[in-house]
């Protein structure tokens, strides 16, 4: 059986993931919110109070998205070079216990595998979103 600090040390990441994931998407999805307003606007006449709402508000989130690199960002860093470690001894072990024909230790590792390559994904996708939508907003035609 696990005890508490076994425990800790699975769920403290685990959430730290889950907030991260959480507020990267909130962040993208607000992103996604200013450019369809702003779009609103230049089809309509716009006006200037209301643009300048805008600016705040995307102001706002980009400090968010400092203040998520500063609080997150080592956490981020040691969770990148867990996941390189992880994956490349898991890969190890599998193909080891594939040779060694034992089926409980194979299908543990591909487990862990399967687990590292999601918070990889997480990691990534959630992280990329933000970058796209703040591209998309450079490169159309309204900035």
């Amino acid at each position: 059986m696990m005890d508490v600090s076994g425990f800790l040390m699975k769920i403290y990441p685990a959430i730290q993931m889950a907030l991260f994931y959480t507020l990267t998407q909130l962040v993208s999805l607000q992103l996604k919110a200013i450019r369809k307003r702003v779009l609103a606007l230049i089809l309509v006449e716009s006006q200037s109070s209301e643009l300048i709402a805008l600016r705040r508000h995307h102001r706002l989130i980009c400090r968010t998205v400092r203040k998520l690199n500063r609080y997150f960002g080592i956490f981020l860093s040691i969770e990148v070079g867990y996941i390189f470690v992880i994956s490349i001894t898991s890969s190890l072990y599998i193909l080891l216990s594939g040779m060694n024909i034992d089926g409980l230790l194979e299908a543990l590792n591909v487990s862990v595998w399967l687990d590292v390559l999601v918070h990889l994904y997480l990691l990534a996708s959630s992280s990329d979103d933000i970058v796209n939508q703040v591209l998309y907003q450079l490169h159309s035609p309204i900035f």
